[in-house]
């Protein structure tokens, strides 16, 4: 844990207006938020609303052929592990989408992995979430 918050400190102290390598802290968050205002913060935890975005966007990076082939299947292990939820119940994606708090109406940025352990920034334009898959 001291470790994890170590590395989060640093990261926030270079970029303390989130705009630049401080955004990879939010990795599973696009959809994580919007999962939670969808269900009204009530069902689900930000935890378990985040590993269901960990383990969606890394899915959907995968068959765009951006993200190393496994990956998802390795997260998705991980989040069973720790008794998380890895699959998003059935909902309106383009609402999920929308509901995300750094969503400026046209673009947004979303964090992706190459692989395990090197995430990447990808600037994506709004009507191409729509292509992403809720598992």
């Amino acid at each position: 844990i001291y470790t994890c918050c170590s590395i989060k400190k640093n990261l926030v102290e270079k970029d303390e207006k989130d705009n630049g390598e401080r955004m990879l802290l939010n990795f599973g968050h696009t959809i994580g938020h919007g999962i939670e205002k969808y269900f009204q913060y009530k069902k689900f935890t930000h935890g378990e609303a985040v590993a269901m975005g960990m383990y969606a966007i890394t899915k959907n990076s995968e068959d765009f052929g951006l993200t190393e082939k496994g990956t998802s299947d390795l997260i998705k292990k991980i989040i069973i592990k720790y008794n998380l939820p890895w699959k998003i119940p059935t909902i309106d994606k383009s609402d999920i989408i929308s509901r995300d708090k750094k969503n400026n109406c046209e673009n947004m940025n979303i964090i992706l992995l190459k692989n395990i352990g090197n995430g990447f920034i990808k600037k994506i334009n709004i009507k191409d979430m729509n292509k992403v898959k809720f598992i």
